[in-house]
């Protein structure tokens, strides 16, 4: 029996289409299981009669069994645990969990991959959540009589954070992993995550994890790919006005500016296709 893991992310429908390849098909509704458990003792003992020297000296053998029959319903997270034995079985998962680097440079594009590391959001989602929860304490001291004035310029900031995460509710989430150890040399795990299959709030998904994936791509150091080419839908924000889109493209484009909107990631990295997230 695997070690039981917490999901911060599963992608049922990625694990289901998985499986299905692995043992031609999925099982459709409940099924019955028996287990049956065999308990062989031996014991001895010796039979002496008094007076006479004549002893004997023997063993005897008691076997008992206990069967156990009932109908199991599979759960998510117990068709996963199988299509990790089964793709563990066939030696199909690359293990990262450990960072090395010979290691690292032969993964393949389309293998299995297991890492582990530190989770973290963008600077971008960080302060995007940031934002729309003060958004949120300030909409509720306004419902209990405390006015709290915002000036112009602020209150575009905020609204501007909240649109952005209510985009990402539908159109996903960037998580980037770094591996722990001292000579990782920067390298980056990188997973584009379906809202669907997150399973916590988006805060919980920071710290130490375990992700499956397929790896689907490299970046090799010295490049770099702005925030925006994985999540496009950052220059639709009904908050941003035509010149500051205009504003935001340039700095994508040239790599300048210092603000979240701006951010990149650098290589080298590694993008994945996550399967499942968990500790």
């Amino acid at each position: 029996m695997s070690v039981p893991r917490d999901f911060l992310y599963l992608d049922t429908s990625m694990v289901d289409e998985w499986l299905s390849q692995q043992q031609g098909g999925l099982l459709d509704g409940p099924y019955n299981h028996k287990e049956t458990n065999t308990n062989d003792k031996e014991g001895g003992g010796n039979i002496g009669i008094p007076g006479t020297g004549v002893g004997l000296r023997g063993g005897i053998g008691v076997s008992t069994s206990r069967e156990v029959e009932g109908t199991y319903r599979e759960t998510p997270e117990s068709r996963f645990d199988r299509l990790y034995q089964l793709l563990d079985n066939d030696s199909a998962i690359q293990n990262l969990t450990i960072f090395d680097t010979k290691r690292f440079e032969a993964i393949r594009l389309g293998q299995v991959v297991e890492v582990a590391g530190k989770a973290q959001l963008t600077e971008l989602e960080r302060m995007s959540l940031m934002l729309a929860e003060l958004e949120d304490l300030r909409k509720r001291a306004n419902s209990w009589g405390m006015n709290l004035p915002v000036d112009p310029q602020t209150e575009q900031i905020i609204t501007m954070a909240t649109d952005l995460v209510s985009t990402d509710e539908s159109k996903g989430t960037l998580l980037i992993i770094k591996p722990s150890g001292v000579n990782t040399g920067g390298v980056k795990y990188v997973a584009k995550l379906k809202p669907s299959a997150i399973r916590v709030n988006k805060d919980d998904l920071e710290g130490e994890v375990l992700m499956l994936g397929k790896f689907i791509e490299r970046m090799d150091r010295g490049q770099r790919k702005p925030v925006k080419e994985l999540l496009p839908h950052l220059m639709t924000t009904q908050s941003l006005n035509h010149d500051q889109r205009r504003a935001l493209a340039k700095q994508w484009k040239s790599g300048t500016g210092n603000t979240p909107l701006a951010e990149a990631i650098a290589g080298p990295a590694m993008y994945f296709r996550p399967v499942a997230i968990y500790q």
